[in-house]
């Protein structure tokens, strides 16, 4: 997570005063952004990274340069996608507050070369302190705290380039699978210890991203594993140019005919398919 041990501390410390004020809050990559209490819509407080950021990130990002948020708002907008990302499309009848962890953590593991047999034990130190932070936000008086399962990583167009993009990293998603599995055991623990009833819920992207990805999105998708916005090469991304200014990327046309934007996030029809199968299942609870 982006949202470090001792900033996210003092963002709960803000959180909490703003609600003692009855101002609305909304949190995203640890930056608070407080709206006026005679405002209408309903509160989202989220704790997250790119898949839940809508534009709160510096603007040395990739995501403020083009061809991002060519789908919405039409131009780059901090959403790491062609538009609107999983928080956009939350309506909500009551406050709350999402956690959102994509595996930053683990992308940095493997930048820094970490060892194929210290795998385990990082996945376990960074489930064990989002379950210490997920006790915090609930400390505070939160009474629904919504956290991801983490998405199918192996699936992830940066890991299935080796493959021409045919399939996903099974070694890669069997990691995915070990850390959803500490982090039921830790909100079963959480829920267990709560008085109140079950204020910890998960949402599921692991099998709610497997179920668009084998199903095509209902054939919506011709190949889910193949971004609409990759770098011409290894060395490049989605928005890459070079130092004369030239693109060294390309893009499809039409970015709702691809599930991935980038090496890494969903497009917005790709979050808009996998939003349908959470509200089915997930979001009904």
């Amino acid at each position: 997570m982006y949202v470090q041990k001792l900033d996210l501390f003092s963002v709960l410390c803000c959180f909490l005063l703003s609600m003692l004020s009855g101002q609305q809050v909304v949190v995203v990559r640890g930056r608070v952004l407080v709206a006026n209490s005679n405002s209408h819509p309903s509160k989202l407080f989220v704790f997250g990274d790119s898949y839940s950021d809508t534009g709160n990130t510096d603007k040395t990002q990739s995501a403020w340069e083009y061809p991002y948020g060519i789908t919405f708002p039409g131009k780059p907008a901090g959403r790491f996608s062609s538009g609107r990302v999983l928080t956009d499309f939350f309506d909500l009848e009551s406050s709350m507050t999402l956690v959102t962890l994509a595996g930053n953590d683990y992308s940095t593991y493997i930048v820094r070369n970490g060892s194929a047999q210290g795998w385990k034990p990082c996945i376990t130190a960074v489930v064990n302190q989002l379950a210490i932070n997920l006790r915090r936000i609930h400390g505070m008086g939160v009474k629904k705290i919504v956290v991801n399962a983490l998405q199918p990583l192996g699936c992830a167009p940066s890991n299935t380039a080796k493959s021409s993009f045919q399939q996903c990293n099974e070694t890669e998603n069997s990691l995915v699978v070990f850390h959803n599995l500490l982090l039921q055991q830790a909100v079963t623990k959480l829920n267990s210890e709560a008085k109140d009833s079950n204020p910890f819920v998960i949402l599921d992207l692991y099998d709610s991203f497997l179920s668009v990805i084998k199903n095509k999105g209902g054939t919506h998708f011709e190949n889910p594993l193949k971004p609409c916005c990759f770098g011409i090469s290894s060395k490049y991304n989605c928005g890459s140019v070079d130092e004369n200014g030239a693109k060294k990327y390309t893009v499809c046309e039409d970015p709702e005919s691809a599930f991935f934007w980038d090496g890494v996030h969903p497009t917005q029809a790709g979050w808009t398919a996998v939003y349908s199968v959470l509200r089915s299942t997930d979001l009904q609870h």
